[in-house]
């Protein structure tokens, strides 16, 4: 995973990137509950309600979106028959 600078301003919103396209919702808070608790999951789709192979996330707890990205960078989660390549951008440079 690869995380950039986007403002100053910490926050505990993620977007994640290059995620299968047969991911749902409650596939991406499995991966990322074991972090702290999960305000928000919504994976992005497009008008056929297909998704995009991205999402956001937010945490409730900014040292839960921190800890999600010390231990998911540069990781390839295996999560079903499926493994991936994690991206984390958020305004949090580490």
């Amino acid at each position: 995973m690869q995380v950039f600078i986007m403002d100053q301003t910490p926050d505990n919103k993620l977007f994640i990137g290059m995620l299968p396209k047969t991911f749902i919702e409650e596939n991406l808070y499995n991966v990322f509950i074991q972090y702290g608790d999960l305000r928000e999951v919504h994976i992005i789709r497009g008008p056929e309600g297909a998704s995009k192979g991205c999402a956001f996330i937010k945490f409730v707890e900014q040292d839960a979106a921190l800890l999600a990205i010390e231990y998911m960078h540069d990781v390839v989660p295996m999560v079903g028959n499926n493994t991936f390549l994690l991206t984390i951008y958020n305004n949090i440079y580490i």
